[in-house]
């Protein structure tokens, strides 16, 4: 049996990723199981939201904080090589 808390949380956060897409998101990744201090990766044309969906309670409210300045974002490329996946930095020459 589905837990209705889970599935309740889920809905909340499909329903805030549909409404960011709809105010110009280009995407909106969720991450399931709440294994992550953040529910959702909005990625706009100039800013990436990072977001924690609470329909009820404020907890873990104290994740967004540590996290603030903790996180160093990087853009990266994957290719394949061999049997396994290769990543390089895609740094823009301005």
């Amino acid at each position: 049996m589905t837990n209705k808390k889970y599935v309740s949380g889920r809905r909340f956060e499909y329903k805030v990723r549909d409404d960011m897409l709809k105010k110009g998101a280009l995407i909106g990744i969720r991450s399931a199981g709440s294994k992550s201090p953040y529910d959702l990766v909005m990625l706009f044309k100039d800013k990436i939201y990072l977001i924690q969906c609470k329909k009820n309670k404020y907890s873990k409210v104290e994740n967004l904080i540590y996290y603030k300045d903790k996180i160093e974002v990087k853009s990266l490329i994957a290719k394949p090589n061999n049997k396994k996946i290769e990543y390089e930095e895609y740094k823009c020459s301005e």
